[in-house]
């Protein structure tokens, strides 16, 4: 049996849909990802989640360590972004969700480019939390730029996303500026 299904992330904003597929020997699984559209501001996007997803198994014991992945390079309207300091690839535990302790940006007069002082695994100050009851995922971090003037400006992206088996697709949007797919795996 097939039943298809849609994720509506943001109302009126495009979300996602599978195929779940419940088997002969009562196992299930899950394929067919699907790219989704969304609207930001007033231009549209779409989002891709990579290849192809493979069939996974849903309820899924995770992997002793996961990563948190920006799927596309950033765009925040006017200001040069600071891609070093961007959640690329944050590894965590997965028991609890614990991430490393967050990053501080501070303009080094010295080096004459802004540095995470801490020297951190996560400067973005990325935060996730799983809720297993619905299989879905929250947070946020922080992404950074400068503007013309040289000013440091701080945009908070709040991200929401699902599992799908041991792997999580969602979205990192921040508010007036646009929205960029995230996977964790």
């Amino acid at each position: 049996c097939c039943i298809p299904v849609v994720v509506p992330l943001y109302s009126k904003r495009g979300g996602f849909g599978f195929n779940l597929w419940l088997q002969d020997d009562g196992s299930i699984e899950v394929g067919e990802m699907s790219s989704w559209d969304a609207t930001a501001s007033s231009t549209p996007f779409t989002a891709w989640f990579g290849e192809d997803v493979p069939i996974a198994r849903t309820g899924a014991a995770f992997p002793e360590s996961m990563s948190f992945m920006l799927a596309d390079d950033p765009d925040i309207g006017g200001e040069e972004v600071l891609f070093d300091f961007l959640p690329w690839e944050v590894v965590f535990r997965s028991a609890g969700w614990a991430l490393p302790a967050a990053g501080s940006i501070k303009y080094s007069a010295e080096e004459e480019e802004y540095v995470d002082v801490k020297n951190s695994d996560n400067p973005a100050g990325l935060k996730l939390k799983y809720v297993a009851k619905m299989g879905s995922f929250k947070g946020s971090f922080n992404m950074y730029g400068v503007s013309s003037s040289g000013k440091l400006g701080k945009h908070k992206a709040n991200v929401s996303g699902v599992m799908v088996g041991r792997k999580g697709y969602g979205t990192a949007t921040v508010k007036g500026v646009g929205s960029w797919a995230v996977i964790v795996e």
